[in-house]
């Protein structure tokens, strides 16, 4: 009889795979099918991705294809990633927010329509903060490729300040 909190068997063989896993590597779904011996349906890539977050894996989805675990070149395209994910996330219930005090306003209670006033103000500076953190780690992924010529294999200055 199965525990609902039992591990199932696909979770612990991911897990021993995902401790094997270089940083850097990238890895089709085909070929953790073929690792693994587990068929990479949707279950199991949702196994695969909490195995990820256990073991704090960061990674890069390849979509449709498979993922690329972080390293340290990939680290702030990651982090860059969360941060649209967030930015995006913001946009939306900003909208809303929006959209319930345009035809709502003269119904609402005094203290919701006060709490919908102030989550517009903190939408807002969520996204000021966002925004500028989007600059800055496209600046920076811009940077560190302008790093390296391709002609002469050498490194030039990048006078750009980091901020992180």
């Amino acid at each position: 009889m199965s525990n609902l909190f039992e591990a199932s068997e696909e979770f612990l063989k991911l897990e021993e795979y995902a401790q094997t896993i270089p940083p850097g590597s990238v890895l089709s779904w085909h070929q953790i099918h073929h690792d693994t011996q587990i068929p990479m349906t949707e279950t199991n890539k949702q196994r695969l991705r909490g195995v990820l977050a256990k073991h704090a894996i960061e990674y890069i989805p390849i979509h449709g294809q498979g993922i690329k675990i972080a390293d340290a070149d990939t680290g702030v395209e990651v982090v860059s990633r969360r941060i649209i994910k967030i930015d995006n996330s913001v946009k939306r219930g900003e909208r809303s927010n929006k959209n319930i005090l345009s035809r709502f306003s003269h119904e609402l209670r005094d203290d919701d329509r006060c709490v919908l006033q102030n989550t517009a103000a903190i939408f807002g500076a969520i996204r000021v903060y966002a925004k500028g953190a989007k600059v800055a780690f496209v600046t920076a992924r811009d940077d560190r490729k302008r790093l390296v010529s391709s002609e002469d294999a050498t490194v030039l200055p990048s006078g750009v300040s980091r901020w992180y």
